[in-house]
């Protein structure tokens, strides 16, 4: 195939929607005004008070819509408010938690710990107690409140994490306002995560993808003569999420291209208009010089006419 079809850059983003710009906008303003919040903590002031914020997916009504996560930490304790945005009104609000302050961290001999649940319908609040006793709640967002639900109590080990149904979540400071880019880079898809791709399956020398990113050989001591890869490339630039190379941090990129692992019976496929459906999980970006150099690779992949 021809570099002029499809050239090494992740070309611009699709245009922001409206509605996810408005909203992002309003998020800003809020993070801004960070420490003008009360978050419940009992203490008077807090001048060290450092403070984070954070995209998570609490509603199952809106699931393009991630709820925004503000969170004021002192030496012990973390305490979080809870944004989100009505797109009907295209109006932010803050989100009714209750009586009790969400915290994690330490209290006493109580201990918490916070994180996302992987399908995307709220947070998985972990504690532990005194005598090793420990409890798991499911935190929903229903009807602009949330509903605080106990899951499982005994002696288990308390870290969320240690689900697999959980996702930690990626806190980001709040020293500066955010920018449109910088929630754009840690939102996540929404609902199940699922991408829908349209564009060519093309199976490819060495050579051709270096000739498809435009670049000379990072690797020119190997014998790369047999090596094959099957590169899905899109019709038009699109974002895809996925996870670093060590499991830890989301990413979101604009991609042209995206390479295939670890699959059989891809041949079929090939050299036809189709769309490729991925899921964020099986998304893996490199981190090491295997070609296409820098660029996210999948598996696992669906595809339909």
């Amino acid at each position: 195939m021809s570099t002029q079809e499809t050239n090494n850059k992740e070309e611009d983003a699709p245009e922001v929607d409206p509605v996810k710009k408005a909203m992002y906008e309003q998020y800003a303003d809020i993070v801004s005004r960070a420490s003008s919040y009360n978050y419940g903590n009992s203490e008077s002031s807090c001048s060290n008070c450092t403070y984070q914020f954070a995209l998570v997916y609490m509603d199952s009504s809106t699931p393009e819509i991630p709820q925004l996560l503000l969170e004021q930490s002192d030496a012990k304790t973390k305490y979080i408010k809870v944004f989100s945005f009505d797109k009907d009104t295209m109006k932010a609000y803050e989100v009714d938690t209750g009586s009790d302050p969400i915290w994690e961290g330490s209290q006493g001999d109580i201990h918490r710990f916070l994180d996302t649940s992987k399908d995307m319908s709220g947070l998985l609040l972990g504690e532990s107690g005194p005598n090793g006793t420990s409890r798991h709640y499911k935190i929903s967002f229903i009807d602009r409140h949330l509903a605080i639900n106990l899951e499982s109590e005994g002696n288990a080990d308390n870290s969320p994490n240690n689900n697999s149904r959980s996702s930690r979540i990626f806190w980001i400071s709040a020293k500066e306002k955010p920018t449109l880019d910088t929630f754009l880079e840690y939102e996540w898809p929404a609902g199940d995560g699922d991408t829908v791709l349209h564009g060519r399956l093309e199976r490819l020398t060495y050579q051709e993808v270096l000739d498809l990113q435009g670049i000379n050989d990072p690797n020119p001591s190997n014998d790369h003569s047999k090596d094959i890869f099957y590169i899905f490339v899109l019709d038009k630039p699109q974002s895809v999420a996925g996870f670093s190379v060590d499991g830890e941090k989301k990413r979101i990129v604009s991609i042209q291209f995206i390479k295939i692992v670890n699959q059989e019976g891809l041949d079929q496929y090939l050299d036809r208009d189709i769309n490729m459906t991925i899921s964020p999980y099986d998304v893996g970006f490199p981190g090491d010089t295997s070609i296409p150099l820098g660029k996210p690779y999948t598996t696992n992949v669906t595809f339909s006419e």
